[in-house]
């Protein structure tokens, strides 16, 4: 989704793997999200709070 989710998985210096398992979801789903797939709403809520703890400032607009 406009590159957002990778570019601050990248900056955290996180595979899409090691997202995937931290959220409960697969590798590609992560993937598909990244190109441009629609998330599901367990993806985003579950996306948020990861990186929310690693950015407790990060907001629903800087991912999605």
């Amino acid at each position: 989704m406009n590159g957002k989710i990778k570019a601050h998985r990248t900056r955290l210096g996180i595979s899409q793997q090691e997202l995937a398992d931290a959220i409960g979801m697969n590798r590609v789903t992560v993937s598909n999200v990244e190109v441009g797939h629609k998330p599901s709403l367990k993806f985003i809520k579950n996306t948020l709070a990861y990186f929310r703890k690693h950015d407790p400032s990060i907001r629903f607009e800087d991912l999605f």
